[in-house]
């Protein structure tokens, strides 16, 4: 039984597969392995050389771009599963590369820009983020910073996809969806036949340059103007929000399907807007896009104004090598 092999091997047939060559040469000359699926786990890529070395081998320059191949090969989504999924690209002839998507960790457990959310049931604002809690939307503060996060996370998907029809939503809060689809100036549903104005930055303020902060810095990015009739998209069931992966528990393989249905729309975008947290990260790598098509709308502790790219913001940092940059504590 190949599995009682595999956790029954010497110690040294364990260290040996440890080393890429052996699995490189494997796999593109042996004729039993060349047959073979093969996922590797734990393969130390978190380590500097080991990422290089590796990325040298594949002949890639980062190991993002394994990932959208390994999931599309490895992966499908279970019947239950298809279904919410086809009731979004059938009613709304979605095809995959044809839309944006934007993902937003509203509960990440740090103050943004000074200020916090509120919650109904949770005292301990900062273990909302994974053991959830009901935003208090009467608190002035709290809806004001949804209908913020809501309207910046949905602009900086469109500033890098303006020709996009729809932009796929999902968050940790199932309110941001809400204000969206129903209160935003910008992106509700129902508009009344009127026509809202386009969003905009007005670019980055030369005096500022060297500013720490990015809410004046902006990445150097220079003024963009973008429309705002783009359709906003959700899961049927957004408002049952999916617990989180290691901070509750799990009562039935239902729970989870949300997680996974966003996921694979985040993962067949054109382009992705997210912020902290590995969850919009992670879609945007599998999209095979990250270095492309995706914008930050927020940090640690600031939003992103500019909604920046990642190659925006490295090209800033190579031009400004001796500021530190105020995103975090």
């Amino acid at each position: 039984d190949e599995w009682y092999q595999y956790g029954n091997r010497s110690f040294a047939t364990y260290k040996a597969q440890r080393y890429i060559q052996n699995w490189h040469t494997k796999l593109h000359q042996d004729p039993v392995w060349k047959q073979k699926r093969v996922v590797f786990v734990n393969n130390n890529l978190a380590i500097p050389y080991m990422r290089a070395t590796q990325n040298a081998y594949l002949n890639v320059t980062s190991v993002d771009a394994l990932w959208p191949g390994l999931f599309r090969r490895f992966f499908q989504p279970a019947p239950a599963v298809a279904h919410f999924m086809q009731s979004l690209v059938h009613n709304h002839s979605l095809q995959a590369g044809h839309y944006a998507a934007a993902h937003l960790r509203a509960k990440w457990p740090q103050a943004l820009q000074g200020h916090r959310l509120s919650y109904v049931n949770q005292k301990k604002w900062w273990k909302a983020d994974k053991q959830g809690g009901i935003l208090n939307m009467t608190d002035k503060n709290t809806s004001a910073l949804i209908a913020l996060l809501g309207d910046h996370v949905v602009e900086c998907a469109v500033r890098i996809m303006p020709e996009t029809k729809h932009v796929y939503v999902c968050s940790d809060a199932s309110e941001v969806i809400q204000y969206l689809k129903s209160n935003s100036t910008s992106w509700k549903d129902e508009k009344n036949g009127t026509t809202s104005p386009p969003r905009q930055w007005t670019g980055a303020n030369p005096l500022y340059r060297k500013s720490k902060d990015a809410n004046l810095h902006g990445w150097g990015v220079g003024p963009w103007t973008i429309p705002t009739q783009a359709t906003i998209l959700a899961r049927p069931d957004y408002l049952q929000e999916a617990p989180h992966f290691d901070g509750q528990v799990w009562d039935s393989p239902q729970a989870g399907y949300g997680v996974i249905v966003d996921l694979w729309l985040l993962a067949h975008a054109n382009c992705t807007s997210h912020g902290v947290g590995g969850f919009g990260r992670f879609g945007s790598v599998l999209s095979g896009n990250r270095a492309t098509c995706t914008s930050r709308h927020r940090d640690y502790e600031y939003l992103s104004p500019s909604c920046a790219t990642p190659q925006e913001r490295k090209e800033w940092k190579a031009q400004h090598p001796n500021i530190k940059y105020k995103t975090r504590s």
